[in-house]
């Protein structure tokens, strides 16, 4: 009997040290440059432990690294070029015919290769106008090598531009109006002849623009293109619910609840914005630089897209561009919003984006293109979401549980 109860012992502590070995084993999988470093948020004393949560959100670097490990591993998937079907295109319509999905060990879609920039009619007036048209470069910025089985951040200087205005590489339901030379930060891919010299330049307002109009980001008034280095360090977008669990699930992470990102944005401060002093401006967050008092409301508390006032011309912006919250994490507001652990449940009221068939969880914080109240934590911001949701500004932070 005692014999029985060490070896009982025994295999419970080999069975620790395997998952300890495992997880440091995945944690080695992240390069130096690009680890993960957690901040560490007190608990408040009522429903919330003290955690860790990582400083930024995940990057494109560090989700590249991530991909690489896991597809080693077998434990993600990479799907064929195949096309969109008709009852997707609510989801997908507005970006390439075809999708290249990665999928989890689960078969959980995580994220589509494929996934384009924005490109609708916003406003639902039946035209496609020139200035409902969004920056090219939110496409996604990964990109999978089938002939050497990787994946990496995409360089935006081997991009050929051209083809996300060609209707023939576009969905049906999508009718680019405009031009590579519409866009400022794309110059260096225009036909000869044409010059930046005198535009009109428009980073968000609506207006009845002629061909010469020139769209830049607020943020990117340089006119330069992302350099490879610079996209590194955005955070990573177009992710699904599926994608964020995967890259927390391998290494040992977990997604934060909605409550523990609410907690962690006040800073100790009952702050309403997750920056360094609690309020929100250009000069301390990633959006769209606008007030939810410019949107015309329908209801309480819709905008009314009917009259909606312009379209963010920028896009994301490398993680930690701005000062940090006073527990040291960034962009807690604005960038992407983020994924939680969370489920609705009727219990936050949160503005319905969940999809028929398909289980869904809370994100929240804002994101680049959304103006500045959608950036507060408060529980009126959070969307209910569909877990095959993803696009431009859809991404991602991790926690580490502390142990007891």
């Amino acid at each position: 009997m005692v014999n029985e109860k060490h070896d009982i012992v025994g295999h419970f502590l080999l069975g620790i040290l395997f998952v300890l070995v495992l997880v440091s084993c995945h944690s080695s999988n992240i390069t130096e440059k690009s680890k993960i470093e957690f901040a560490d948020i007190p608990g408040n004393m009522d429903n919330i432990e003290s955690f860790e949560m990582s400083k930024t959100e995940v990057t494109n670097q560090q989700y590249v690294e991530f991909l690489n490990a896991a597809l080693r591993e077998n434990k993600i998937t990479v799907g064929k070029v195949v096309p969109l079907e008709l009852d997707q295109l609510k989801f997908y319509g507005h970006k390439s015919k075809n999708q290249q999905v990665v999928y989890d060990e689960k078969g959980e879609r995580m994220f589509d290769l494929l996934g384009l920039r924005v490109t609708g009619d916003h406003d639902q007036d039946g035209i496609f106008e020139l200035w409902e048209m969004e920056n090219p470069l939110n496409r996604i910025m990964l990109e999978y090598d089938s002939d050497n089985k990787i994946f990496r951040v995409a360089a935006p200087e081997k991009i050929d531009w051209n083809i996300y205005f060609n209707q023939d590489y576009l969905a049906d339901s999508v009718k680019p109006v405009d031009s590579i030379s519409n866009w400022a930060e794309l110059h260096e891919f225009w036909p000869e002849g044409i010059s930046l010299e005198g535009r009109k330049v428009v980073t968000f307002d609506k207006g009845d623009y002629n061909k010469d109009v020139l769209f830049v980001g607020h943020l990117d008034l340089d006119f330069e293109l992302p350099s490879l280095e610079e996209v590194k360090r955005w955070p990573v977008n177009h992710i699904e619910y599926y994608g964020a669990k995967a890259f927390a699930d391998f290494y040992g992470y977990d997604l934060p609840t909605f409550e523990e990102l609410q907690w962690a944005a006040e800073g100790g401060k009952k702050y309403q914005y997750g920056t360094h002093d609690g309020t929100i401006g250009t000069n301390n967050t990633v959006y769209s630089g606008h007030s939810y008092d410019e949107y015309p409301k329908r209801g309480k508390r819709k905008p009314d897209f009917s009259n909606f006032p312009g379209k963010h011309k920028g896009h994301v912006q490398p993680v930690a561009s701005f000062a940090p919250n006073p527990y040291g994490v960034y962009d807690l507001s604005g960038n992407v919003y983020e994924w939680s652990k969370s489920k609705n449940n009727n219990q936050f009221n949160c503005v319905n984006r969940t999809d028929k068939g398909y289980g869904s969880f809370i994100r929240i914080g804002g994101s680049w293109n959304y103006y500045d109240q959608a950036q507060s934590l408060a529980t009126a911001e959070c969307k209910d979401t569909g877990v095959i949701r993803g696009n431009d500004h859809f991404g991602f932070r991790v926690v580490r549980r502390k142990s007891k």
